[in-house]
């Protein structure tokens, strides 16, 4: 299973966004108004996507479905399930945002809520007069919040902090807060978008329309006793703990070059990565134009060397003993239902479009294999034989094809794409149809047989790369079919 996962970052565009996320990610985007990039997100509708690797195409949910444990470690997966614990995102106030507050858990399962919002914040960078707002300057009550909030006098009260690259601010649920205009920062949190908004400067948007304050559910939840005197810590360089909080920790990791290192078994992992420097979760410029930023999550748990090279994953489908047994299987099986010959067909050019196939592919595997393993698996057999078909009638023209199996799916769609395959690409009808048919269920339904019968812990690597293996041998035995219908033969050579 692959180490890392990068993801497609989530552009937000609002009232009060700016420029900088785009130059800070080296994105060539038109917008000016980007207030957010969701970095790693599991909320529904806002689930981030991998862009990399085997799994390149899946959601965050299928990911962790598929691996659980392995990607967000024992303890999370025990606590949360499939639900990512956290959401990353990175923000640009070229705005000054709105005075708001988040619920604590308790409060938020009071109110229907599935969870309360901790976060924190790490500026990147900073404006010469910008400002965090962040807890009260003294303690007050409710009586006396309300009364100046009415009358427009509640920043008397907030404790008002410069900015500077490299501050660390813990906001903890209940906590008042607000992000001045000039702070790029990172803002790690709690999986939710629950915000009371108090004050809002007036503003309105394009139609002249305020935006909706929450100010007695924001009463309700602010702890008035909360006085904050400055951030926590400010860290520019060197490796440490920026944050140690209930809801989770934050460290500050400095890689040059190639460089060996071990993260705590177990744990969940998540990266904000800069290219072509050397410091992570950092405010510190480099030379111009040659800094960008991704976030990436990190399989928990393992010791990992970091090169200065970043190739994408591969699929590798390992020469195990299941997948060894399944091949056998498999080739037994069409033989004794002559659709296959002594000797298993190699055919190079089908045979290496399994990756491209593969990547494209799983996605939609992923996602059906629970409610429909066995489809998944003759979907695989049939893109097999559409292939070899493609080799047999013009390699040159299909060969070339930059997604061979969205062509295929997207035709009649995932669920008909078997009835496409036979009808429109192999022109199959009457029993040669039915035959089809019949010949992929039967080694659709062995391979699953064997899966089962494995005996591996579902979640695991093992589990994932035999998956893989079953999908890998039955687009195998998919060609061999088609190419033993189309009476290619392999022969021994005396």
């Amino acid at each position: 299973m692959q180490l890392f996962f990068k993801f497609e970052p989530q552009l937000k565009r609002v009232l009060w966004g700016g420029k900088k996320i785009a130059r800070f990610k080296r994105l060539d985007i038109p917008h000016n108004d980007v207030g957010e990039s969701w970095e790693i997100s599991g909320l529904t509708g806002h689930e981030s996507i991998v862009t990399n690797g085997q799994m390149k195409g899946m959601s965050l949910r299928q990911v962790i479905a598929l691996c659980g444990p392995q990607i967000v470690g024992q303890v999370n997966y025990g606590k949360f399930g499939d639900e990512f614990p956290l959401l990353i995102k990175i923000i640009d106030a070229h705005d000054q945002l709105s005075i708001q507050v988040h619920p604590n858990d308790d409060q938020a399962h009071s109110r229907g809520l599935t969870s309360g919002k901790s976060e924190m914040w790490y500026i990147l960078q900073a404006d010469p007069e910008s400002t965090i707002i962040s807890g009260f300057n003294r303690p007050t009550d409710r009586a006396e919040f309300e009364h100046l909030l009415a009358h427009g006098n509640i920043m008397s009260i907030l404790a008002i902090h410069r900015s500077h690259a490299g501050d660390v601010f813990d906001l903890p649920a209940r906590r008042i807060h607000s992000i001045g205009a000039g702070n790029l920062l990172v803002e790690i949190q709690e999986p939710s978008d629950i915000t009371y908004r108090v004050f809002d400067f007036n503003r309105t948007d394009t139609n002249g329309n305020k935006r909706r304050l929450h100010t007695e559910l924001a009463a309700d939840t602010i702890r008035f006793t909360d006085v904050v005197t400055g951030c926590n810590a400010n860290v520019t360089s060197g490796n440490t703990v920026l944050l140690r909080s209930p809801k989770f920790r934050v460290c500050r990791q400095e890689i040059s070059g190639s460089q060996a290192l071990t993260l705590p078994h177990g744990h969940l992992h998540q990266w904000l990565r800069r290219n072509r420097g050397s410091r992570r979760l950092t405010g510190n410029h480099h030379r111009p134009g040659r800094v960008s930023a991704d976030c990436r999550l990190r399989q928990a748990g393992h010791h990992h060397r970091r090169s200065h090279s970043d190739n994408s994953f591969k699929i590798n489908v390992m020469d195990t003993d299941f997948e060894n047994t399944l091949h056998s299987d498999l080739h037994r099986f069409l033989v004794s239902r002559d659709a296959c010959g002594r000797i298993f067909p190699q055919c190079p050019d089908v045979e290496e479009k399994w990756e491209l196939i593969a990547q494209s592919f799983l996605p939609d595997a992923v996602k059906e294999f629970n409610l429909y393993p066995t489809v998944v698996l003759g979907w695989a057999f049939y893109i097999g034989m559409a292939m070899a078909q493609f080799w047999h009638e013009d390699w040159n023209l299909y060969g070339h094809m930059p997604d061979p199996y969205r062509y295929l799916r997207d035709k009649r769609g995932f669920d008909l794409m078997d009835e496409y395959i036979r009808e429109d690409v192999l022109l199959l009808r009457g029993d040669d149809f039915t035959r089809a048919e019949k010949l992929a269920g039967d080694c659709a339904a062995r391979t699953h047989s064997m899966l089962l019968h494995a005996h591996l812990e579902p979640g695991t690597p093992q589990a994932f790369q035999a998956f893989l293996a079953c999908l890998h041998r039955l687009y195998l035995a998919g060609m061999a079919t088609r190419l033993h219908t189309l009476g290619y033969e392999m022969r021994k050579l005396n």
